[in-house]
């Protein structure tokens, strides 16, 4: 993404040419747009990793516990992409971002739990970076959510 869009390349009947994807287009469901363009996607997908190896330091102590932080870190990113490819009706992109917004603020949770337990081999510096990117992933759902929703109200 870069001021306030995404720059793609296109090629139609043999010519290539650049563009310009804003925030208004992707809500236009730009016919250019693909998943991996959207950024809470990315930043979902990137944090399952971190929250994996968490969970296996975890499951030492609390199977339980380390059982919610894989379920729920690995529930985000298919609720954006199944809302992603509802994307036509607006009401299911923004109900599925909706839902990936609860499974993140859930992730804060959990996190904060693992924080509370004081289990020996987790260090509260990588629960509160990982809660720190898991907020950073809320508000920018929430953003998605209210583009959508004013571009609802405008048509």
């Amino acid at each position: 993404m870069n001021a306030g869009g995404v720059l793609k390349t296109c090629k139609s009947n043999g010519s290539e040419f650049r563009v310009q994807i804003s925030v208004n287009q992707i809500l236009c469901y730009n016919i250019f747009m693909n998943i991996d363009d959207l950024e809470v996607y990315k930043l979902s997908m990137n944090l399952i990793k971190p929250v994996d190896r968490l969970a296996g330091l975890v499951e030492r102590h609390d199977r339980e516990l380390a059982k919610c932080l894989r379920k729920t870190s690995r529930q985000i990113s298919p609720s954006i992409h199944e809302g992603f490819s509802k994307r036509l009706s607006q009401n299911e992109f923004k109900r599925f971002l909706g839902i990936s917004m609860g499974s993140s603020d859930e992730m804060i949770t959990h996190l904060r739990q693992v924080i509370i337990l004081e289990f020996p081999n987790v260090k509260d510096i990588t629960c509160e970076a990982l809660i720190e990117k898991y907020t950073i992933l809320s508000k920018q759902l929430n953003v998605l959510i209210s583009s959508i929703m004013s571009r609802s109200s405008k048509s």
